[in-house]
């Protein structure tokens, strides 16, 4: 809070205006790396901060020793709620539906920090399509359970059931957008 900024577009600026001077962090993997692509693409020089632990990194972000971290919501929230941090957009293409206050990365003007975190359920490949029906089938109603809904949206988690043709398009589009940022980073695959 000691930055005193209102949207990522205030953080932005404050960190163009100081290059090298503002620490950053991200959560390991996937988040990481689209964090990277976002300092690359909107030509930032910020301190890169490496954190094993998800939760001193939040303390940090709180303590203004790393003044952006890109994580999820319910990692940041003890933090939030404590007023120490201000969410300034969520990585998905829609608002949270209990942070509505909050701006997605497109409102804000950012879309390459745009990320969704997929979850879902593998199996192997010689299951049947009956089985893999059923098992859709089923967590499509348990997302249906206001229990299990509630739980989700307490860490900011959108809930958008479907099925295995659904997850497989979003697992392809979210392939291609690594693709895309590998090649803007200069990352080569080691396959």
């Amino acid at each position: 809070m000691s930055m005193n900024v209102a949207t990522l577009a205030n953080w932005v600026a404050r960190a163009q205006a100081q290059p090298g001077k503002l620490n950053a962090t991200a959560v390991s993997g996937f988040t990481e790396f689209v964090f990277d692509y976002f300092v690359k693409t909107t030509g930032l020089e910020v301190q890169k901060i490496p954190y094993r632990d998800t939760v001193q990194a939040a303390t940090d972000l709180g303590e203004n020793r790393v003044q952006i971290y890109m994580s999820s919501y319910a990692i940041l929230r003890p933090q939030t709620e404590a007023g120490r941090i201000k969410l300034l957009a969520v990585n998905g293409r829609e608002r949270i539906p209990m942070l509505p206050s909050v701006p997605t990365v497109f409102e804000a003007g950012y879309p390459a920090l745009e990320y969704e975190g997929l979850v879902g359920l593998f199996g192997l490949t010689t299951m049947s399509k009956d089985l893999i029906a059923k098992i859709g089938a089923d967590v499509v109603a348990a997302t249906k359970d206001s229990a299990v809904v509630n739980g989700l949206n307490a860490t900011a988690q959108v809930v958008n059931p479907g099925g295995p043709l659904e997850f497989a398009a979003s697992i392809d589009a979210q392939r291609a957008q690594i693709a895309k940022i590998a090649e803007t980073l200069g990352t080569k695959p080691k396959m």
